[in-house]
């Protein structure tokens, strides 16, 4: 549903991302979902992300999303909330490069070393990257 959620005491709550939202239209009928995929950057409930696939925490509390579909890599800021992207420019290609300027095909897993480095698998481009927060 191409939101972030998250599981604390047992409570499952999105975390960021619209998800899917409820609308009317000839098309889609009453009561259908129409997803609210995308990419979007700012406040966590105004973010879109297009199937999120792996997930990482830092020693400060951000959170860091593969957004796979987006071909990016996205941080959950812990001290405002706000969704950045801060690798990948949305076209699917394996280029080096410096944040933005950087691309992934179909980033998946991702890690943080001790050193705040990133690390995420592009299977489909079949390589690995290496990005400083």
């Amino acid at each position: 549903n191409n939101r972030i959620r998250r599981i604390s005491d047992g409570e499952v709550t999105t975390y960021a991302g619209m998800g899917p939202r409820a609308r009317h239209t000839p098309r889609f009928g009453p009561y259908e979902e129409v997803p609210h995929e995308g990419h979007w950057d700012g406040l966590a409930s105004e973010a879109k992300f297009m199937f999120p696939y792996g997930i990482t925490t830092d020693k400060y509390g951000n959170v860091y999303v593969a957004d796979s579909s987006n071909f990016r890599i996205r941080k959950i800021s812990a001290s405002n909330g706000n969704v950045t992207t801060i690798a990948g420019y949305g076209i699917s290609r394996g280029e080096d490069g410096m944040g933005t300027n950087a691309g992934f095909f179909n980033p998946e897993p991702i890690v943080v070393d001790s050193k705040g480095n990133l690390f995420t698998a592009c299977p489909g481009g079949m390589f690995i990257d290496s990005k400083h927060r």
